[in-house]
């Protein structure tokens, strides 16, 4: 029981230092641009490399592209790999719940027949952390989904220079020449 108590507490500590948002030191976070405009039908989807007073640069897999303010309808931001760490996350908080209520549900009282069966404490942890997980991570999955900034613009050049500064907030950085 106390070795249980004791992973417990590991795995608390282990989701507590994942879900911290902290940034480390030279890592650039990556937002993807999916932007309608009023000169084509389809969507152009790309890294938001830079934002101008006019202009959004976005990269993509077949080279830079400019976009006038004039020619925007609708901007979506959305961070790469949002799916993939809401998922983490996700199961990683439903072991964990899913263990401490199995664990707190205690043990089974001793029974006798033909169809009986009796759990201890950790074995009904075990079961709730992996049930937990499972369910974290698909709950998790479509959080990270749906997280996403949506921006109108309609053509207007002074609603694009208003929300500017929120466009520079998802761009790359402009030392940055990896992308």
């Amino acid at each position: 029981m106390r070795i249980t108590m004791n992973v417990m507490f590991v795995l608390l500590l282990n989701a507590a230092a994942f879900g911290q948002e902290g940034q480390k030191p030279g890592k650039i976070k990556v937002y993807n641009a999916i932007v309608r405009v009023s000169t084509e039908e389809k969507k152009i989807v790309g890294v938001l490399a830079a934002v101008d007073d006019s202009t959004i640069h976005l990269k993509g897999s077949n080279g830079s592209l400019r976009i006038n303010a004039r020619a925007i309808k609708s901007i979506i931001i959305k961070r790469k790999g949002n799916v993939g760490r809401g998922a983490l996350g996700g199961a990683l908080s439903g072991m964990f719940l899913g263990g401490i209520i199995g664990f707190a549900s205690g043990d089974d009282e001793p029974c006798s027949g033909w169809f009986c069966y009796t759990y201890t404490a950790e074995e009904k942890a075990l079961a709730g952390a992996i049930v937990g997980s499972g369910l974290g991570a698909l709950l998790g999955m479509g959080l990270g989904a749906v997280r996403k900034e949506f921006i109108i613009i309609d053509g207007n050049p002074g609603v694009f220079k208003a929300r500017c500064d929120l466009l520079r907030m998802y761009a790359l950085p402009p030392h940055f020449v990896g992308y």
